[in-house]
């Protein structure tokens, strides 16, 4: 048996076993109430997926290994899946401290010849030529009794990644005002389709022969009349000035009809992101400062980190400075869409945009700008699709720009790390 492909999503982490002629998906909670095993006959739908540092890791150390075995500590809420790899017998542990997902990783160093561990909760590498369960007494295994863990409702994996669903779009850009839209054309439509009755109320007008013998409300089709009068000429005249109120509606309707279909049609173009947070382990992380660079003759502000440095022009003369100072072309561009707003340019080292750098970028506008949104729509391009306008400063033309909804995290600075 092999652990081919792995996937994760906000709560869970998704290991493929292929079997002879069939492939299980064994799915691992994250903690925060996800906390256990289970198995499926299918993987993650890919709206659902996430990346993260954990992901990585496993992907590294347990994709594409060989399936020894499953052991589960007599103690305390600890499994360890055990693998095959470089002929040797390696394990994978995970621990469920309360709500809290430890991990360590007992591994083959083929490059050293060595066995090693890494504990998550340390994030060091050791030498280490055995491991058990007992790694985990310094944050805090106990002995249990296993029988009190057991839960009482047995909760199938697909009603909670249907849960996790429900949240992700719940709180996913886009989907609301879609539906919004959506509505909105289904119900002009209808408005249309029953203005649709004017000749009907023309032929009435002109072909009936004494309209006093109608009664105060008529129906003609689906449009209702109601006389004021009784005299036939009258109510003539009434019928003609309905028509005369249908197409004028008509004219509006058809003018909402058109700038509804085009919003729907740019929603359709807006990436949606599932921007449920990942569940993370516990994992001990060396942060690092970030480092402001800001200069009086600068009309821009750098913050530089690890992965990616990020520049925001903090007025019209600093978005051209920093455009033509700092930028490079394959860098990005950012700025609201359809509002007044900062322009910011990052630059990513492995030059792939990530859902957190969107994140990153769309929060930072916005306190720039000294908004308070809790959505932004924003539009993106590469600096080598920028050209400025002559004698209107901070003012770019674009081309080849996207756009995408996110929403804002007020700590996007903790992204950073």
């Amino acid at each position: 048996m092999y652990i081919q492909k792995i996937y994760s999503t906000s709560q869970f982490i998704c290991c493929s076993f292929r079997f002879v002629g069939k492939t299980q998906y064994v799915y691992i909670g994250r903690g925060a109430g996800k906390e256990g095993l289970w198995i499926d006959d299918e993987k993650p739908e890919s709206f659902l997926r996430k990346k993260d540092k954990l992901l990585e890791y496993l992907r590294k150390h347990l994709g594409s290994t060989s399936f020894n075995s499953f052991v589960i500590d007599e103690q305390d809420r600890i499994f360890s899946i055990n693998y095959n790899k470089w002929g040797r017998i390696n394990r994978f542990y995970f621990f469920y401290n309360g709500r809290n997902l430890y991990f360590a990783n007992h591994f083959y160093d083929v490059k050293a010849s060595q066995m090693k561990l890494f504990r998550s909760w340390t994030n060091k590498v050791e030498l280490a030529n055995e491991s058990n369960f007992a790694l985990f007494d310094e944050v805090g295994r106990k002995k249990l009794d296993h029988s009190e863990l057991a839960s009482k409702d047995n909760i199938s994996i697909k009603k909670m990644l249907n849960e996790e669903k429900k949240k992700a779009l719940k709180s996913s850009v886009g989907v609301k005002s879609q539906k919004f839209l959506s509505r909105k054309r289904s119900k002009i439509l209808g408005d249309l389709d029953n203005i649709n009755s004017i000749e009907a109320l023309r032929d009435l007008a002109q072909k009936s022969e004494n309209l006093s013998q109608l009664p105060l409300k008529h129906t003609v089709e689906k449009i209702v009349l109601k006389f004021k009068e009784k005299d036939h000429y009258k109510r003539r005249d009434e019928v003609y000035t309905k028509i005369k109120k249908l197409n004028k509606a008509k004219g509006i309707l058809d003018i909402r009809l058109k700038d509804t279909e085009a919003l729907l049609e740019k929603n359709n173009k807006i990436n949606l992101i599932n921007t449920l947070k990942v569940t993370s382990p516990i994992w001990k992380i060396k942060k690092e400062k970030i480092i402001e660079i800001k200069s009086i003759d600068k009309k821009y502000k750098v913050l530089t980190f690890d992965s990616l440095s990020m520049a925001i022009g903090l007025s019209a003369h600093g978005n051209d400075q920093m455009r033509k100072e700092w930028s490079k072309k394959d860098d990005y561009w950012f700025h609201l869409d359809g509002d007044k707003s900062s322009h910011i340019i990052i630059k990513i080292k492995d030059g792939i945009l990530s859902e957190k750098n969107f994140i990153i970028a769309g929060s930072a506008l916005i306190e720039f700008g000294g908004l308070n949104y809790t959505e932004a729509n924003i539009l993106y391009t590469q600096v080598k699709n920028l050209k400025g306008v002559k004698g209107v400063p901070g003012k770019v033309t674009y081309k080849k720009e996207k756009r995408i909804s996110i929403h804002i995290d007020p700590s996007w600075r903790d992204l950073l790390f």
